[in-house]
């Protein structure tokens, strides 16, 4: 089960196009994002009850560092309950550096916080302020060899944390390659799409831009974080005197409610609409969450569904209306003329400026918008596929970025053969050969690619169509060559 494209309605772009889908398509998800976010933690939302404890949270962090006596203290654990706040009195030692100073600096950040005047939310970008506090709080307490060491309750839910990043996917040696290049002296936000650069055998740095999004920060902690974060929120129960966060099995559970019900897209809403983290970024941190952490088994506390860049997900109740009009308004922003009913418009890059051998010119980027149709009608075909943007998806991507090929760097164009089946049999995201004709925009296509990608004049001059226009990237040593001067 898969997609099957209308390679009859491709579009094709060149140049500046290619960019101006790109910006578009980051402004039209980054506005329905928050009208979702907005949606879900407004008066009457699915979610207004978590966000409004989250208020109570930052009010209690403004306590304690005014020294204020505590009304319904968060605690955690159910035995020997332990007050979340006394962190911030715990005495540093007197000599040396206080091991709880970075827990105690998240406490003042969340004091900084309002997210609600009385029952009106102030910004949906708050919510997104308090997950990320929140959960850096937990991530920053001390080892067990700190003295003191760190409360076991609270160990607990920072071991929970960490669980939910995929251990291949976020291990920084390999997968997940970003290199930190902001400077002090510059001047900018401080966000991911300005401090890290995505090396080209980054693995979501190519889905990013073999996906028409920018590249960011790489697979997103943040995005687990926050989930982890508001599961413990929607866990918590509150009576006059404290409010007690769930057990550890509890919270599991409602990550798994969370994902399937749609409300997960509050853990990554505002990371992706403040350029912290892209869509696919985000997405694939949590289809890739591990089984083993949530405690799934078979028939039992199962996730249902995966996330996809593709919007191709359903029965999302709590803003269906919103997803529908999401998924309109990217395909009308994308210029598709004749939208068509349940298909998904997608941008494919086979060629940006980070792949060009020599002098990268954006008018030499290539790109293309297909229309995807889901196989199937039932959920399992629309959700659950991992073909569509799960694991199988990912390693795709992975094993063409370890595929030796011809050029100093793996291509777009050869990366796309890894994904979309061209001329062979199968592939893990289109069934049915992908095989598209370059049609009015040959020539473009063909001078663009040639110039781009240095190939020897006269490659791609009979290329009339998609797997034609990437055979030199696929198959034999011929492009990205330094030619040699003509004889004297």
């Amino acid at each position: 089960m898969g997609f099957v494209a209308d390679v009859n309605e491709v579009k094709w772009l060149v140049g500046s196009q290619v960019d101006d889908a790109r910006r578009v398509m980051r402004e039209v998800d980054s506005c329905y994002l928050m009208r979702i976010l907005d949606h879900l933690f407004a008066q009457g939302g699915a979610m207004h009850g978590i966000g409004k404890r989250a208020q109570k949270i930052c009010d209690q962090a403004r306590a304690v560092i005014a020294q204020q006596q505590i009304a319904q203290p968060l605690r955690a654990g159910a035995n020997q309950p332990y007050d979340v706040f006394d962190i911030y009195n715990i005495a540093p030692p007197q000599q040396g550096d206080d091991p709880y100073a970075p827990a105690k600096a998240q406490i003042r950040r969340l004091a900084t916080i309002n997210i609600y005047n009385g029952d009106t939310l102030l910004s949906p970008l708050a919510i997104g302020d308090f997950s990320s506090a929140f959960a850096d709080m937990l991530g920053a307490l001390p080892g067990q060899n700190a003295n003191p060491a760190p409360n076991a309750h609270l160990t607990e839910l920072k071991t929970l944390l960490g669980s939910l990043q995929d251990p291949v996917a976020f291990n920084r040696l390999t997968n997940r390659s970003r290199v930190f290049r902001r400077n002090i002296f510059e001047q900018g936000p401080d966000v991911g799409l300005v401090n890290w650069y995505l090396p080209p055998e980054d693995v979501l740095g190519a889905m990013d831009r073999m996906l028409g999004y920018y590249e960011t920060a790489d697979i997103s902690g943040s995005t687990t974080d926050a989930l982890g974060a508001l599961a413990m929120l929607s866990t918590t129960v509150e009576n006059p005197h404290f409010m007690q966060i769930g057990t550890a099995d509890q919270i599991r559970h409602s990550i798994v409610e969370m994902i399937n019900n749609g409300r997960a897209f509050a853990s990554f809403a505002t990371i992706v609409a403040q350029q912290h983290h892209s869509l696919p970024e985000s997405m694939m941190a949590i289809n890739l969450i591990p089984p083993v952490a949530l405690h799934q088994q078979a028939n039992q506390n199962a996730i249902d569904r995966f996330y996809s860049p593709y919007l191709t997900n359903s029965d999302f109740a709590a803003f269906a209306a919103i997803y529908t009009d999401w998924k309109a308004a990217r395909a009308s922003t994308l210029k598709i003329s004749n939208i068509a009913p349940n298909v998904a418009y997608t941008l494919f890059v086979l060629q940006d400026v980070y792949q060009m051998p020599n002098k990268p010119e954006l008018r030499h980027e290539v790109g293309l918008i297909v229309g995807l149709s889901l196989v199937g009608t039932a959920r399992a075909d629309n959700d659950l596929n991992p073909n569509i943007f799960g694991r199988n998806a990912y390693n795709a991507f992975v094993g063409g970025l370890n595929t030796p090929g011809p050029g100093p760097a793996p291509s777009l164009q050869r990366l796309s053969a890894r994904i979309l089946p061209g001329a062979a049999a199968a592939a893990p995201l289109i069934n049915g050969a992908f095989n598209p004709l370059l049609a009015g925009r040959a020539a473009d296509v063909r001078t663009a690619v040639t110039k781009g990608m240095m190939l020897p004049p006269g490659v791609l001059q009979n290329a009339a169509n998609y797997v034609e226009l990437i055979e030199p990237f696929v198959g034999s040593p011929i492009y990205g060559v330094v030619q040699t001067v003509a004889a004297a």
